[in-house]
């Protein structure tokens, strides 16, 4: 294993050791299949950076002394899946009652900022 791959291994494995090693949905515990997720969905969109290296994130968090519990979680690439479908519908759905309802409104109300 190259320097940078090992480098990079041992950062994520401390970022899942941080988090407790374990999917917080179904409790397995095979570090290959745990994945961090961010709670709050829209965060990483939020924050104007397209992180891909969610483990440094977890890290500099914790130097920032961050509660990391509240912003991470541990779960495995199923539940994550799961996870990730079920926030996405939530959203498609928010948008989709917020068009409706702009449907609805004069067009005046559409055209004016509220």
């Amino acid at each position: 294993m190259n320097k940078d791959r090992r480098y990079w291994k041992n950062k994520r494995i401390k970022a899942l050791q941080m988090l407790g090693m374990q999917c917080v949905h179904c409790g397995i515990t095979d570090h290959r299949v745990l994945q961090i997720d961010h709670i709050k969905p829209l965060l990483r969109k939020q924050s104007g950076k397209n992180y891909k290296d969610t483990a440094q994130q977890v890290l500099q968090s914790a130097a920032r002394c961050q509660d990391i519990d509240e912003i991470y979680q541990l779960l495995c690439a199923n539940c994550h899946q799961i996870k990730t479908y079920h926030d996405n519908k939530e959203h498609l759905q928010s948008i989709e009652s917020i068009e409706n309802k702009e449907e609805t409104l004069p067009l005046w109300q559409k055209v004016l900022p509220a």
